[in-house]
């Protein structure tokens, strides 16, 4: 989901959904998309997951008041995974965007080598995420900017300090906790990388236990009924594991 900045969109929630056999990934940019109690399965197999974040070129909102929650992430991720893509979700907040779409008060040209030279200034990273010399202005007089540029910097210092602000809402406002995630049913559904210490009551690894992993439509070939592969069996370690005791992903232990 990415819709390029527009703040007409906002307050999104994806409940009870299964997803399976989706090769890409969800770039969240949006305020208050929230992912409760689905079922993924091989999802992101050629990306990264659920993505929480914006690339600025001055507009937007943001993808603050984000929530992922009660969620099944099983068998999810690229394989092999070369650029460490997890397969279940990140958080990555506000940057400032270095492509050639440039923030309105200048031009393409211009705002390319400006984002260079606060990369070299060391105020934002390669990917235009601020860093904590940017974290720590309090006023103009701090900011450096070189003299090619003076002419910009009063907007630069503020599309900066915005950037920061940004981010930081992004992220104080993301609530994630109660998911389950685990590798490849050939691999012994391993643990996931990185999500271990992400959450309070994750379950990270495991076998979830499904019907039948196999066929997530079951013998019917219909979705949402109850010889679904992908419903857990009452032994399975998404039942009762879910905030408030309730179950995990899309479908009840029942």
């Amino acid at each position: 989901m990415t819709t390029d900045g527009d703040s007409d969109f906002h307050d999104w929630t994806f409940r009870n959904n299964v997803f399976v056999n989706i090769s890409s990934n969800a770039n969240i940019d949006l305020p208050k998309v929230q992912f409760v109690n689905n079922t993924f399965y091989r999802v992101a197999y050629s990306g990264s997951g659920i993505s929480y974040g914006v690339s600025l070129s001055g507009i937007g909102p943001g993808p603050s008041q984000g929530t992922v929650s009660n969620n099944a992430f099983v068998e999810s991720g690229a394989y092999p995974d070369p650029y460490g893509l997890r397969g279940y979700y990140g958080l990555f907040g506000a940057a400032m965007g270095g492509e050639s779409r440039a923030p309105s008060f200048t031009d393409s040209t211009t705002w390319r080598a400006i984002f260079n030279n606060l990369v070299t200034n060391g105020y934002i990273n390669a990917n235009g995420g601020a860093l904590a010399k940017a974290k720590s202005l309090t006023d103009i007089s701090q900011f450096v900017l070189d003299d090619a540029y003076a002419a910009y910097k009063t907007q630069v210092y503020d599309y900066l300090i915005w950037t920061v602000q940004l981010d930081s809402l992004i992220r104080s406002t993301f609530v994630n906790d109660y998911n389950f995630v685990s590798g490849r049913q050939s691999d012994g559904f391993p643990a996931k990388p990185g999500f271990a210490g992400d959450e309070v009551h994750g379950v990270n690894g495991g076998d979830p236990l499904f019907q039948n992993i196999n066929n997530p439509l079951g013998s019917d070939g219909l979705p949402f009924t109850s010889d679904d592969g992908l419903k857990p069996l009452p032994s399975s370690p998404l039942c009762g594991a879910g905030e408030g005791g309730s179950d995990i992903g899309a479908y009840s232990c029942a």
